[in-house]
């Protein structure tokens, strides 16, 4: 994505990942997950809930994909942004939405988009 938007990269990543999001079948935080894996944008382990704090880690990644070695940084503004506009679709505006972990950029073994919702 860089080669393709260069210092605009966060930002399309973003304004892509938001719309992307609200195309989602989505009617609820655990139907994110599925949508996730049914349109091949990553491959997620089960929904952390804890109130109005949601987690959703990825073990497979669009972003990420084939990246080696990490680049130091967290790199899925992506996921993030679909996972952001899934929720907004359902009515659940995201206070802050954050990657904590990341394969690619950080070397972990999963990339962890956390979520609050207000």
């Amino acid at each position: 994505m860089p080669k393709v938007f260069g210092s605009k990269t966060e930002e399309w990543d973003r304004k892509l990942g938001m719309e992307m999001g609200s195309l989602l079948a989505v009617e609820s935080p655990e139907d994110i997950i599925k949508a996730i894996a049914d349109a091949q944008i990553g491959i997620c382990g089960p929904l952390e809930n804890k109130g109005k704090f949601y987690a959703i880690e990825l073990t497979e990644c669009f972003t990420c994909s084939g990246i080696e070695p990490p680049v130091g940084k967290p790199i899925c503004d992506f996921e993030a942004a679909i996972i952001e506009g899934a929720f907004r679709k359902i009515g659940m505006a995201a206070e802050s939405v954050k990657e904590t972990k990341c394969i690619g950029g950080l070397g972990d073994e999963v990339c962890r988009i956390e979520v609050l919702v207000k």
